[in-house]
């Protein structure tokens, strides 16, 4: 049985809601989007000027990276010089007498006495020479001897006379004891 449509109004209302559906999701559709375009230029955009604070603030820490780098190198520039600083103190405390030694040396000895070695193991400084004469040693000795500010009184360690020569001269150690600087 064929079904007849007895108010025409109806399927016209029908088309109209469709139509208004129709319009509605596409309505909805195109804002949706716009709306998806608008955000994603927006988080385009904070992206973009992220990236460049991000860019800007990696150059400022490899800026501060370079001058970090160079003061660590003044740093340990200054740490080798504090300690040769704290090194040449060192050797002027310790040796200081053994320096005015040196200086007294020549002042003390004659010119016919030759010195061939000095040297010294803490506060202990031994003298190694040749003199012409036991004389000159016991002269050597007393000037020695005379500096008693920087010295102790000197102890001759060994003599040995070489006769087989014209001339007699012996060899010596003299040790001394070189006083605190404290």
């Amino acid at each position: 049985m064929n079904q007849l449509n007895l108010l025409p109004w109806r399927q016209h209302a029908r088309k109209i809601k469709k139509l208004r559906l129709t319009l509605g999701a596409a309505f909805t559709l195109i804002l949706s989007l716009i709306i998806l375009m608008i955000t994603h230029h927006e988080v385009y955009q904070v992206v973009s000027h992220q990236d460049e604070r991000n860019d800007f603030i990696r150059s400022e820490i490899s800026k501060e990276q370079a001058v970090l780098a160079a003061l660590k190198k003044d740093m340990q520039a200054h740490f080798i010089y504090e300690e040769k600083i704290r090194a040449i103190i060192n050797i002027k405390k310790t040796s200081y007498n053994t320096i005015r030694l040196l200086n007294i040396l020549p002042v003390v000895s004659s010119s016919s006495i030759s010195i061939l070695s000095v040297s010294k193991t803490g506060n202990l400084i031994t003298i190694t020479g040749k003199a012409q004469s036991n004389a000159l040693i016991t002269r050597f000795m007393d000037s020695i001897a005379s500096q008693t500010t920087i010295f102790n009184a000197p102890n001759l360690a060994t003599i040995s006379n070489d006769k087989s020569s014209s001339k007699e001269t012996g060899q010596f150690e003299i040790r001394v004891l070189e006083k605190d600087i404290t």
